[in-house]
């Protein structure tokens, strides 16, 4: 008998996921659809100052010519709420 693994894998629709396993020589009892995490973190609420601060220094870096994704991490990494931060990370990585 093998052994029992867990874990997660990126695929765009769950038969992938198992074709892809599989091709790995990994055989699946079950595979679940995990929910995306938007906002990981609770400790801290997004106020609507956050929002008008990240639009006017988003507006400005891109004003200025710098790529989007940078303009985004730069954003994230001065942010003080540690929420907004991973909402802004998570935006660049979707980007």
């Amino acid at each position: 008998m093998g052994k029992q693994l867990s874990g997660t894998i990126t695929a765009h629709h769950i038969t992938h996921a198992k074709s892809e396993l599989l091709k790995q020589g990994i055989i699946t009892r079950r595979i679940t659809k995990a929910k995306p995490a938007l906002m990981p973190l609770k400790s801290h609420s997004i106020k609507a100052d956050d929002i008008a601060l990240f639009t006017r220094q988003l507006s400005t870096m891109i004003d200025a010519g710098l790529p989007l994704v940078q303009s985004l991490d730069i954003i994230a990494k001065g942010h003080k709420n540690p929420t907004f931060q991973q909402l802004v990370l998570t935006v660049k990585k979707a980007v």
